[in-house]
């Protein structure tokens, strides 16, 4: 089996199929690690709280894969922190959650303040309060998906773009500057290049419109206390 694109969701296909015996071969465009995708970086949000219910099953199950791969790297891949939720939708979170059976509570301003002093609460407001929530380490998180990917046979090719994959009966072919590597089923997470790759292999490509967003980290004020992570949203469901 073949998987182009070694970002989080191919890397995590390749380990997935490693640790199940599953002959497969990993390709990356560009260097491990690189700067021009999604997976890069030091941290990205972890949380519980979702408006949709579906949401929110499917981030229990996530939390404990997480568990899974950071026992199996022997890494900490998942840092907790809490999380707060603010605005509209914050109420169909707790709905959610409540849902669901996942733990949650309401802080009031000064809870708030009290426990996170780094955040500026508006007279009155409430937030709700998921304790599981928190931060993946990127970076550290793909590279460790990898590592566990070779050790259980994966192998992985850096610098080799795919240009065009084919279907052939019961394989297909892919196509890459160094020849055609040949393999059973080809698993696509290229991200904003699936398109291009996916040209000559399926009758309708699918319109992708990839976007660039900025991530800055900013370094907290002396006595600003612990951080949770925290979502402000703007709407509500029924809004």
């Amino acid at each position: 089996m073949a998987v182009v694109g070694a970002g989080l969701l191919g890397s995590a296909t390749a380990w997935a199929l490693g640790a199940h015996g599953v002959p497969a071969l990993l390709l990356e465009q560009f260097g491990l690690g690189h700067d021009r995708g999604s997976s890069h970086g030091a941290t990205r949000i972890f949380r519980l709280s979702h408006p949709d219910p579906g949401y929110v099953r499917m981030a229990v199950l996530a939390g404990a894969a997480w568990a899974r791969l950071a026992a199996d790297a022997g890494e900490e891949l998942v840092v907790t922190t809490g999380g707060l939720d603010a605005g509209p939708a914050a109420e169909d979170c707790a709905s959610a959650l409540a849902e669901c059976g996942v733990g949650h509570s309401w802080l009031a301003a000064d809870q708030v303040g009290d426990a996170f002093p780094g955040i500026a609460v508006r007279p009155g407001e409430r937030m709700l309060f998921q304790a599981d929530s928190g931060v993946c380490l990127a970076g550290r998180s793909v590279a460790a998906l990898q590592r566990l990917a070779r050790r259980d046979g994966v192998q992985v090719r850096e610098q080799t773009p795919v240009l065009a994959i084919e279907p052939h009966g019961d394989h297909v072919v892919l196509h890459t500057a160094a020849g055609e590597i040949r393999a059973r089923v080809a698993v696509v997470t290229a991200g904003a290049w699936t398109q291009g790759v996916l040209a000559s292999a399926v009758a309708q490509v699918p319109r992708l419109a990839p976007t660039l967003q900025q991530v800055r980290y900013f370094a907290p004020r002396g006595g600003s206390g612990r951080w949770p992570t925290l979502i402000e949203w703007q709407i509500g469901r029924a809004s």
